[in-house]
């Protein structure tokens, strides 16, 4: 009888025997699992990159061409009268002359990778050809995105730079950019030291700097630039009113030029 009780297939011994003869199955199942999810991440960073464009949960803010293939230029939408007067009104600051034709607004994060792309890429030949002639000035919005721990005060980096020298606000923007790596990751402290690198570098007083930023001094403004751009359609980053008119994504130079030129022959 004790025999036929442990050969049972329902007795201990026999389950043990079933859990360690199907270890190795139910191992491959979970390792299956890991590798599906892995690679449908990986496949939606990619294609994220492909549009040049992060923000609340991927989604596209500007209305897309039906026809366009994937990763192409989402088709530039314009905005009302009203949200383009608005979106002028107190910016972080102005690059460029006060007189130039063409007016560009980018809404941005300082942490986010397709901004820092976007100033390793197209930024540098707007402002070569476009902003230093005179022909177009860049006016600055913040959208730190919540999911970027160091974004906000990034954010208000920019804009204590420009509150001890108006001047320098361009310094500190190229500087965040430019060293986007060295500091996006750092604890919260460790990150603020490294912005007073950069003060000091652009011949700002470092401590009065990060003091500023510790106290979130701009935090008020910089919830009204993030509360203002996501009304009219900026919750990602980068996103640009050209004259009105949105595009979204760190797009290629040619994408900004022809909207540039349009403007400046209307």
């Amino acid at each position: 009888m004790a025999s036929e009780k442990t050969n049972s297939p329902y007795s201990l011994n026999a389950m043990l025997d079933f859990t360690t003869n199907n270890a190795g199955l139910l191992f491959l199942g979970v390792a299956l699992l890991v590798v599906g999810f892995l690679s449908g991440a990986m496949w939606r960073e990619n294609s994220m990159l492909k549009a040049g464009y992060a923000g609340n949960g991927g989604t596209p803010t500007a209305i897309a061409d039906p026809n366009a293939q994937p990763g192409a230029p989402a088709a530039p939408t314009e905005l009302t009268e009203e949200d383009w007067k608005a979106v002028q009104q107190d910016p972080v600051g102005v690059i460029g002359k006060d007189n130039a034709k063409v007016t560009i607004v980018e809404y941005t994060d300082y942490q986010c990778p397709f901004c820092a792309r976007h100033y390793t890429s197209a930024y540098k030949q707007i402002k070569e050809q476009y902003v230093d002639t005179g022909k177009a000035k860049l006016l600055l919005r913040d959208q730190p995105l919540p999911f970027h721990a160091n974004a906000k005060i990034s954010a208000n980096a920019a804009r204590c730079a420009a509150d001890q020298n108006k001047g320098k606000l361009e310094a500190m923007h190229d500087a965040l950019f430019q060293n986007q790596d060295a500091w996006a990751n750092l604890p919260t402290e460790a990150a603020i030291a490294k912005f007073g690198e950069y003060a000091t570098a652009a011949g700002l007083n470092a401590n009065t700097l990060t003091q500023c930023v510790k106290d979130g001094k701009f935090n008020t403004q910089i919830d009204a630039d993030s509360a203002l751009g996501t009304k009219i359609g900026a919750s990602g980053t980068p996103t640009f009113i050209i004259n009105g008119k949105v595009v979204v994504g760190a797009q290629d130079f040619t994408v900004f030029q022809q909207e540039i030129e349009n403007a400046l022959k209307s």
